[in-house]
């Protein structure tokens, strides 16, 4: 796998949590420090079922990208999961066990990789006017 494809998964990874809620991305480039990747994605979740959600939908999105998933390690439903994609691994931990062993502290001589695009600041735009009147409101009478 190249490195430029093993990026790529990680934005796409990245993007597939982001649309489930994942917290605190954190994408490295591991080339220099070990052969079992090009690339390790670190994600963030709320609850075991959270981990749960931000692992179908990566695994949804890397299928359908053609990105086959090679194994697994932690069971379903458990604070953290990694998922192998050959040259991406993605750890998907809840936030206090992320905290707890701090993993990504193993690899701090790693580059950080950018995930996304910086998005183009926003338009201002125009507020509408109205050019009729909106019809008056009947009055209501109480009922006797």
């Amino acid at each position: 796998m190249t490195m430029i494809a093993a990026f790529k998964q990680a934005r796409m990874a990245a993007l597939a949590a982001s649309e489930r809620l994942g917290q605190d991305m954190l994408a490295l480039d591991v080339r220099e420090q070990t052969s079992l990747a090009d690339c390790f994605l670190f994600v963030g979740a709320n609850s075991h079922v959270h981990v749960r959600a931000l692992e179908d939908g990566i695994r949804e999105k890397m299928r359908e990208e053609g990105t086959p998933l090679l194994r697994t390690d932690g069971q379903r439903g458990h604070l953290w999961r990694v998922l192998d994609f050959g040259g991406l691994i993605v750890h998907i931990m809840e936030k206090k066990t992320r905290e707890f062993y701090a993993v990504e502290r193993l690899w701090n001589e790693a580059t950080k990789i950018a995930l996304a695009e910086p998005s183009p600041a926003p338009r201002k735009t125009k507020p509408v006017s109205r050019k009729t009147k909106p019809a008056p409101r009947k009055k209501r009478t109480p009922k006797k």
